[in-house]
């Protein structure tokens, strides 16, 4: 349990929402 992955799923999933029409 990595905070640092965490994050980057976190991030991964605000641009895939942000990419999606």
């Amino acid at each position: 349990m990595s905070l640092d992955s965490e994050i980057c799923r976190w991030i991964s999933n605000l641009r895939t929402l942000c990419e999606a029409p």
